[in-house]
């Protein structure tokens, strides 16, 4: 069985194909000819693309729509991997202490493992 990922033209160097994840999903990717203006982040002076690969490797190992990823991304840090919140929050994802602890993320200022253990806690939320 396939599943459909639909890519937003904003990540670099996508194409269709299809690609295996860890769990030996099969997924079908499309890239439509015209952006999609809805994922489209507009924050001045940021670099909201940086993340672009992380987010792709990980939503794909996880099976979670990556425009979700970094709408989490941009919602709860702004991008900022040193992210931290009045309430513990840390890093581009704001996962808090324990729960970077149960999705093994060692240093939540790292942003592999942020969006790792980020992508992996929206996978158990689905």
């Amino acid at each position: 069985m396939k599943n459909e990922i639909t890519i937003p033209d904003h990540f670099p160097e996508s194409k269709e194909e299809n690609i295996k994840t860890a769990t030996n999903k099969t997924y079908q990717v499309v890239i439509h000819d015209r952006p999609n203006t809805s994922a489209t982040f507009y924050t001045k002076g940021i670099d909201t693309d940086r993340y672009d690969s992380l987010i792709m490797q990980h939503s794909y190992n996880h099976g979670v729509d990556p425009s979700l990823v970094k709408a989490v991304m941009k919602a709860e840090s702004n991008f900022n991997p040193q992210a931290l919140s009045q309430k513990g929050a840390q890093g581009l994802m704001q996962l808090m202490p324990d729960t970077a602890r149960h999705m093994s993320v060692y240093d939540p200022f790292d942003p592999d493992e942020n969006i790792r253990g980020g992508t992996r806690y929206l996978r158990l939320l689905d």
